[in-house]
């Protein structure tokens, strides 16, 4: 865990050292729910849905693409006695909690740039829609529990199972640009885990079966600026993006 955080730190201390009109730091806060040899459905995933956080630097490199860093942490639990999702899951009765951290790299493509065609207000507060992908690391810590019925197909793991695995993340979300530094960012992300242990669990039947596991809820971020580089651009973001950094946007009433 400490490696991992030192390694977050210094990929966004590095971001500092390019010009800052395009950097933006954020903090993320919302929901997290796990999917793996315990089984998780649309039907009783609400429930079993706990909560995470994170830390987040972007850098805008043109008005349609943004790269972004990201550390996340956040608490998981998933119980088929509790929450069946068959008569033979319930049967099974698998459960596990865990806490599980990732560092990811990621590309954000916003399609109708950052600074789209939605006006929210004449304010002058838009919003735009992006998706992202890329990869990252996960590190995982369950304690999974069995019951007399559990198969005797499936393998409980302790201290032999790979606590770390290598993740693709993907997904969505939309963005909404309060004023000249601030964008409040509402998104849901998965990642998919190249490893059957996440949850401290190997399941045989269900080796094809990788397990993944899912972020979502709010992003703030603030846009860096100086005042002195301040533009009167029709089109915010314009000038601090796509002319190398050298303005801000600017948000007309």
């Amino acid at each position: 865990m400490k490696k991992l955080i030192a390694t977050a730190v210094l990929l966004s201390a590095l971001c500092f050292n390019v010009r800052a009109q395009r950097l933006e730091v954020g903090i993320f806060a919302g929901g997290t729910v796990f999917n793996g040899d315990v089984d998780v459905t649309v039907n009783n995933f609400l429930p079993q849905v706990r909560y995470g956080g994170g830390l987040l630097a972007k850098y805008n490199f043109t008005e349609a693409w943004v790269g972004r860093v990201q550390f996340n942490s956040g608490f998981f639990y998933a119980d088929e006695k509790l929450y069946p999702s068959s008569p033979y899951r319930s049967a099974r009765g698998l459960n596990f909690t865990s806490t599980i951290s990732d560092i990811t790299a990621v590309m954000e493509w916003h399609p109708f740039g950052l600074t789209p065609q939605f006006r929210l207000t004449q304010s002058g507060m838009y919003i735009s829609f992006y998706g992202f992908g890329g990869v990252g690391e996960t590190f995982s810590n369950p304690t999974s529990n069995f019951t007399p019925q559990t198969d005797a197909t499936i393998t409980k793991t302790t201290a032999n199972y790979p606590k770390n695995a290598f993740i693709l993340p993907i997904g969505g979300g939309a963005r909404w640009h309060i004023n000249d530094n601030f964008t409040l960012n509402a998104e849901i992300g998965g990642r998919k885990v190249f490893s059957s242990y996440a949850d401290g669990i190997y399941a045989n039947p269900d080796s094809r079966s990788k397990d993944y596991y899912f972020f979502g809820g709010l992003t703030l971020t603030y846009l860096f600026c100086s005042n002195k580089h301040r533009n009167q651009s029709d089109n915010p973001y314009l000038r601090a993006v796509n002319s190398g950094g050298a303005s801000c946007p600017t948000f007309h009433h």
